[in-house]
Formats: structure tokens, C-alpha cells, sequence
């Protein structure tokens, strides 16, 4: 009877029926006295035949999903509404798949909206990865341990099995693995990630794709890196350094480091070892626009200026810095000390 007033043709219309419904046709005191008001309970009695699933009503019962048995019950169903083939199909599902088909109960309340809580509560036999899920847990990443488990994880991924393959890896590598969520913890830098995840391992910042940023703002950082290279190449004195190659230190990490000093071997080396007596002349390269000691006695200089070494410093130079002059004339007079600031300005053009 009820069913021709509300307009039901089949088993699965019932599952829209409420309990407003069941009051306004009379059904208000059979509802509450023998099945304590619990429509899915009524249908289950009156047409045991037909296999009902709580979820799919308006309103599962009352402490339905406190069950964990009637919780995996749901998912299984689901895997099959889904098509899911095996537990692996699981890292596609949503949240929205979950609500859309009457888990949206279990979902909020039991799991606050977490779909991998959620599964892995389900199928706990199985290894799950949260990464390989649409969305990581809510603060997953706050957790230092999950940021070494998806590590270990992605290095295993692609076959690092040494700390040193962890140098070739750059942030485009992380990102399709759903893992620039842990990046943002770590400056969005793969080098800054690596040191704190892995501190056992003695890590050397530039052999790295790239160094933290503002890397080489530190001065300290331009020795450091010197005499890890100078280490490399077999350097046991400061002259060894004359050997030096541009191609050396870029080949080690150094380019940033090298755009700092104009890419001349030579004003890094006497910037960073000062106390070393440098001659530009016998680096392999000498720095551009150098002033050979020998040319400090043609017509490129006004020599009615000179008669003793301090006159030097009212010399007009000829579009040249003073750092270039200097440089020439500490070669061909090492005995006296040169000051840059006393030197006249470059001539305009």
C-alpha cells in the first residue's frame, strides 16, 4: 500500500523513503514501536528478500559505522560499484567517491575527511603509500619520520641505492610523486630536504643541481667549496691553484660561485686566499683586460706624471679600474703597498 501511494515501482525506489514520509501516510507509530524508527530496519523485515544496503538510504542506522566490520563491509561494496580489480585500484578513490555513494558519515566522523585513514583502517594487511593517494593526509608532512619513509620510498622508485644518487635528483623529480608538499617544509630546496631527512650522511652542498638560495651570499661557503676542490684535484700548496680551469669548478657545482667574481680564476682565488702573494701571469687564462707588467711601459700611460712609484696613483687611467692597474703594478713593484682607493677614477668615454 505504501509503496503505490509514494509512487514505487521497484526494491531500489525504497531507498529514498524517510521517516516523514512513513508519519504523513500513517506509518508513524509501526515505525517507532516495532523498529525503532530506523527505515532501514522496517524494509529489511518486511522485504527480507531483496538484499538491502544501509548506507544507500538517506540515513544509515544509528551507531551503523561504529562497526568496523560493517565499515569494510561498505568499502568492499564499493570496490565493486568501482570496478576495482585489486587493493592497488584503491590510491584512485576520493572523497567525493566515498560521499557520493552513502559513506558520507564514515568519512567525516570517523576519519575527519581522510581518505587514506580511511582505507588504511579498512585493508590494514596491505603496504599502502600515502603519496600514491589524490591527496596526503591532512599535517602528513609536519611528520619528520613520514618525509624519510616517502624518501627511502622514492629512492627505491628509481633505483638509488647509495646517498650520493640523491645529488642528481631535483625538485621537477619529487613533484609528479605528489611530493611538493614535503618540499614546502624544506624551503621548496631538494639540497636543504636531503641534509635534514638523511643528517647521518655527510652531504656537499654544491654537488647538488642546485644550491640553497642565498648559498653563496656566505663567504664562508667560497672557501669551504675551494678546498673541497682543491681536495679533489690533488692540490697540496696555494701555487697548485695556478692549474686551476674555469671548467674545473664548474664541473664541480661551482657556476653560481664563479658569476660572483666575473669567472676569472684569478679574482676568486685572490678573494677568497689572501694571504697568498697571486701573480695574474701565471694562471693558464689571465683575467681579462690584464695588464702584462711589460705594458706599463708604453705610450698607454701619460709618464710625465711618474717620477716616483706614488705618482702612479694620479696616472689618468685609460678605462681601466683600479683594480685592473693594481694588479700590474703589485707585480712589477711587489715592494710597495698599493691602495686602490688612491687611484684616480676610469676617464668617461
Amino acid at each position: 500500500y505504501g509503496g503505490n501511494i509514494l509512487g514505487y515501482q521497484t526494491y531500489s525506489n525504497w531507498y529514498s523513503l524517510s521517516c516523514l514520509d512513513l508519519k504523513r501516510n500513517g506509518g508513524s507509530s509501526l515505525l517507532s514501536h516495532y523498529f525503532k524508527g530506523s527505515v532501514y530496519d522496517a524494509l529489511k523485515d518486511v522485504y527480507s528478500e531483496y538484499p538491502w544496503y544501509p548506507w544507500k538510504f538517506n540515513f544509515a542506522p544509528k551507531n551503523f559505522w561504529s562497526n568496523l566490520f560493517r565499515r569494510r563491509e561498505f568499502f568492499d561494496w564499493l570496490g565493486k560499484e568501482l570496478g576495482f580489480m585489486s587493493l592497488k585500484c584503491w590510491y584512485r578513490i576520493s572523497g567525493l567517491d566515498i560521499r557520493r555513494n552513502g559513506g558520507y558519515g564514515l568519512l567525516s566522523y570517523y576519519y575527519q575527511g581522510s581518505v587514506y585513514d580511511a582505507v588504511m583502517a579498512t585493508y590494514p594487511e596491505f603496504a599502502w603509500i600515502p603519496l600514491k593517494f589524490n591527496l596526503a593526509p591532512k599535517h602528513f608532512w609536519t611528520d619528520l619520520y613520514e618525509r624519510r619513509s616517502f624518501f627511502d620510498w622514492l629512492g627505491k622508485e628509481r633505483g638509488n641505492g647509495s646517498f650520493e644518487n640523491w645529488y642528481h635528483i631535483s625538485y621537477s623529480d619529487i613533484k609528479p610523486h605528489r611530493g611538493y608538499g614535503l618540499l614546502r617544509h624544506h624551503k621548496d630546496s631538494v639540497n636543504i630536504a636531503v641534509n635534514e631527512i638523511y643528517p647521518e650522511y655527510p652531504w656537499v652542498p654544491w654537488k647538488f643541481k642546485h644550491v640553497p638560495q642565498k648559498f653563496w651570499s656566505d663567504f664562508s661557503n667560497h672557501k669551504a667549496f675551494l678546498v673541497y676542490l682543491g681536495n679533489e684535484l690533488g692540490f697540496l700548496h696555494y701555487a697548485d691553484y695556478y692549474k686551476l680551469r674555469r671548467v674545473d669548478i664548474l664541473s664541480h657545482g661551482g657556476s653560481g660561485f664563479m658569476n660572483l667574481y666575473g669567472n676569472s680564476t684569478y679574482r676568486c682565488l685572490s678573494s677568497v686566499f689572501p694571504d697568498f702573494n697571486w701573480s695574474a701571469r701565471m694562471f693558464q687564462r689571465p683575467p681579462r683586460k690584464y695588464i702584462a707588467p711589460r705594458s706599463l711601459d708604453n705610450s698607454m700611460f701619460d709618464f710625465r706624471y711618474i717620477k716616483d712609484l706614488s705618482d702612479w696613483y694620479r696616472v689618468p687611467l685609460p678605462g681601466l679600474s683600479a683594480s685592473e692597474l693594481i694588479q700590474a703594478l703589485r707585480e712589477k713593484y711587489p715592494e710597495f703597498e698599493w691602495i686602490s682607493q688612491r687611484f684616480q677614477k676610469p676617464r668617461k668615454k
